[in-house]
């Protein structure tokens, strides 16, 4: 399962995404980080007498912050520059990050004009199959205000009216009509944005 994961992780990163924000878990809630599974695949292939230990022919590389010598980040392996890939609670994220730390890129969205009530994070383009939103197979996350977002929840079909480059509460001035494809409102296939880890993070990264 793990190889087929990965697969789709390196075919699928081009998809256009902005991320939100949303209510955020607390400390306790926070979905645990799969560390033991992203070491396991970042461990070079077995010598040819022993019993395999990994499903991919060759380990990935791993990212670490404290210069290569902390804790893990994520695989550099996802085959798309500027990002790490990280597993928090069974599901695979794609974040961008270079050698100082995880980075931001992505707006938070919201149905309202004024950036208030639910903050999104698309996950595709509005299309619906029958009833079924269509979504990318590969999800991004974003690092905001300390802590990393990602689409949780059930997908909706969502106009798009208003972006801010923060989580909620947005600042005074922040908050800017979203016009990535014409005037709004903008559909987009979206789940809620919530804090999903808190993980801290000592720069810089590396891959030891």
């Amino acid at each position: 399962m793990e190889k087929c994961r990965l697969t789709i992780l390196a075919g699928t990163a081009s998809l256009f995404m902005l991320t939100g924000a949303g209510h955020p878990l607390s400390a306790q809630e926070f979905t645990p980080v799969d560390a033991a599974i992203m070491k396991r695949l970042c461990e070079p292939p077995p010598a040819k007498d022993e019993p395999p230990h990994t499903q991919f022919p060759e380990g990935f590389p791993c990212v670490y912050d404290q210069n290569g010598n902390g804790k893990i980040v994520g695989l550099s392996g996802s085959g798309q520059s500027g990002f790490v890939t990280r597993r928090i609670g069974g599901h695979w994220y794609d974040l961008y990050a270079d050698n100082v730390g995880l980075t931001q890129r992505y707006a938070f969205l919201y149905a309202t004009v004024d950036c208030t009530e639910t903050a999104y994070m698309a996950t595709g383009f509005g299309q619906t199959s029958g009833t079924t939103p269509i979504e990318s197979l590969q999800l991004l996350a974003t690092f905001a205000n300390g802590a990393i977002w990602a689409p949780v929840g059930s997908a909706t079909v969502v106009q798009i009216r208003s972006e801010a480059p923060t989580p909620p509460p947005v600042a005074v001035g922040s908050c800017q009509p979203f016009t990535a494809q014409g005037a709004p409102p903008v559909i987009y296939t979206a789940r809620v944005a919530t804090q999903i880890d808190n993980t801290p993070f000592t720069p810089p990264f590396a891959i030891p």
